[in-house]
């Protein structure tokens, strides 16, 4: 067989002339039929692109800093991980994310005339920033709770 580096990166054989053809492998085994463009059986279809793995898993593609989401002007994104009615309460989990290397603040809230102290992680610009901040904060054993909330800068 000789081997053809695709331009996904993705190794291919094809048979030599006379030989057998190779057992359909890897992630381009879906893409592997009869292509009467191609004039052989085993020739990849030139008319749908073979999928990466993660575009088969459905997973988007990473954004660029010049495709990223950023926050409308005059704010910035956080992440609200809790709210209590008690500052004391507020304050020890303000400890407790900053011990785990996490800037962290309290924005006081009135909802139906009751004040709650929410608990916000982070100044992020963009939103795939705040959401990678709110995959990491899920990971501490504390936190069960993380929302992307957007903030006015005071």
């Amino acid at each position: 067989a000789v081997v053809e580096a695709a331009g996904s990166g993705a190794i291919r054989t094809r048979p030599e002339a006379g030989g057998p053809e190779p057992a359909a492998k890897g992630p381009d085994a879906d893409a592997r039929q009869q292509d009467p463009a191609a004039g052989q059986t085993g020739a990849v279809s030139r008319t749908q692109p073979a999928q990466t793995q993660d575009q088969a898993a459905g997973a988007q593609p990473e954004k660029t800093p010049e495709t990223a989401t950023p926050a409308p002007a005059g704010s910035h994104f956080a992440v609200h991980v809790a709210s209590f009615r008690e500052t004391q309460r507020a304050g020890r989990e303000t400890d407790y994310l900053e011990k785990h290397g996490y800037v962290a603040s309290i924005r006081e809230a009135d909802v139906k005339g009751v004040t709650w102290y929410r608990v916000l992680v982070g100044e992020y610009r963009t939103r795939e920033e705040a959401n990678a901040a709110r995959v990491a904060l899920l990971a501490l054993p504390r936190i069960g709770y993380a929302q992307i909330v957007t903030v006015k800068d005071r």
